[in-house]
């Protein structure tokens, strides 16, 4: 009975020890901070990253994703300390240090047990849950402590535990010496190193290396260039410069305008990383972790590129092949030329051009999805309409959040006459992109054929108006 209400008070007080600090539970002590862990679960925000070798969309990672990061990014000394306390804690006598010893493996493992369990939004790593490491480490040591305590006491054994303790450190303080200021992109020996993590797990998620990149072009570049593209921007570097910034996706770099772009790994297709075909040949300078690449600062090759892709935006298909053709010959591993090139090619039917660009393309990036998709719409235009249907579904397979490839899908199964078919992939193609165009004129043409004229017209209206905020049409 004493244990019970020690343990209530100790749990009473640790809550509101934990919000001192914290004004938006201060407010409402019991309200918001559940509505903080609402938000964990139910967070808005999903990025892609890589997992395992392959893309996931952080709200689709296996249940397993923060296990693993665990165990492949903390010291072999902290797992080792961490597996000697799990089996020695049964072992303590003492009623103080059993209690103890419980909390501090609650406070350890339930907010990652909670988050498993709700299936929580989480990304770059345990990043989140930092929190936790304060108490995995006490737990470690108590561990470690029990093996020296079980040892005896011949010296040599002891000697040769320390020694043993020591090897277990080098690898994460060398690291963390060696790589300064990106020790949080430590891989332990379980992944192999950064070596073994290249390519199958994310490194610079905090995109710490920007900060040399733009060092590098201040300092280094003299053109003055007017555009400073990145794939993910933070507004301080930008403060008092004379460039502008662009937020890009790496592989849509040919449809802006820029003059240099800084492009962190992250965001990337592994099969790219893995093969050396990231950084592009353009690259002029790159930030490294143990002789790998984590950023890279591109100088554009040329901008016919985004002229092809303003010809293609304004229905000039001729002019745009010519111009994405000649900057090909420039800039020939530049996928987002091909995609444009591609497309070029199919809306002017001339289908085994545009085969022949897909199949380079997926030489370069064999699971790229705008490939895929344009693989399936030409299946589509040559009436294999059931063989375009299985490359669109492999498509919002592999992606689900692919929305163009929804709508197209929809376009299918109106030509097979499966039309409520055709509303659920409209829906669910407007449910991950509200403001995609084409969905909503497809959409208001079925709902007119099926009397409901009001909104059906509603729905071409807003199509009209071109509200389409993302994506290629």
């Amino acid at each position: 009975m004493r244990l019970t209400i020690l343990s209530g008070i100790v749990l009473v007080l640790s809550f509101f020890i934990g919000i001192l600090l914290w004004p938006f539970a201060l407010e409402s002590p019991l309200a918001n901070p559940k509505a903080s862990l609402d938000l964990m679960h139910n967070y808005p925000t999903t990025v892609r990253q890589i997992f395992e070798g392959k893309l996931y969309w952080s709200d689709n990672f296996p249940w397993y994703y923060l296990l693993k990061y665990l165990w492949i990014t903390l010291p072999l000394i902290v797992l080792v300390g961490f597996g000697a306390f799990l089996a020695t804690v049964w072992k303590f006598k003492d009623k103080e240090s059993i209690i103890l010893s419980i909390f501090t493996l609650i406070a350890f493992g339930f907010p990652l047990f909670y988050a498993i369990a709700t299936g929580s939004n989480v990304y770059g790593g345990w990043r989140q849950f930092l929190f936790v490491l304060p108490p995995l480490i006490v737990l470690a040591s108590l561990g470690i402590w029990a093996l020296f305590a079980q040892l005896g006491s011949r010296l040599i054994v002891r000697y040769a535990a320390i020694l043993i303790f020591i090897i277990l450190l080098y690898h994460p303080i060398r690291f963390s010496f060696l790589n300064y200021p990106y020790q949080y992109t430590y891989f332990n020996q379980f992944a192999g190193g950064i070596e073994g993590a290249y390519g199958n797990y994310e490194l610079d998620y905090y995109f710490t290396s920007y900060k040399k990149a733009y060092e590098f072009i201040d300092n280094q570049v003299s053109d003055n260039p007017k555009i400073v593209a990145a794939n993910f921007i933070i507004p301080e570097y930008y403060r008092n410069k004379t460039y502008n910034p662009l937020l890009i996706d790496y592989y849509d770099r040919a449809s802006t305008d820029w003059d240099y772009a800084i492009i962190c790994n992250t965001f990337l297709d592994p099969y790219q990383l893995k093969n050396g075909i990231w950084p592009p040949a353009n690259t002029i300078y790159t930030e490294e972790v143990e002789g790998w690449p984590i950023m890279a600062v591109i100088k554009r090759a040329t901008k016919i590129d985004f002229e092809g892709k303003q010809f293609l935006d304004q229905g000039n298909f001729a002019g745009a092949i010519e111009k994405l053709n000649n900057a090909l010959e420039i800039d020939s591993n530049n996928e987002s030329i091909m995609i444009n090139l591609a497309n070029a090619y199919l809306k002017s039917q001339k289908y085994n051009e545009a085969n022949s660009i897909i199949g380079r393309l997926q030489s370069i990036y064999p699971n790229n999805e705008w490939a895929t998709d344009m693989q399936a719409r030409i299946l589509l235009e040559n009436g294999k309409v059931n063989d375009a249907i299985e490359l669109f579904r492999k498509n919002i397979d592999y992606n689900y959040k692919f929305y163009h490839s929804y709508v197209e899908m929809a376009k299918a199964y109106v030509i097979l006459g499966k039309i409520d078919e055709a509303v659920k992939y409209l829906k669910a193609g407007l449910r991950i992109n509200p403001y995609y165009e084409p969905a909503y004129k497809i959409y208001g043409q079925i709902l007119i054929e099926r009397g409901d004229v009001e909104l059906g017209e509603k729905m071409l209206e807003f199509s009209i108006e071109g509200n389409s905020k993302y994506g290629r049409k």
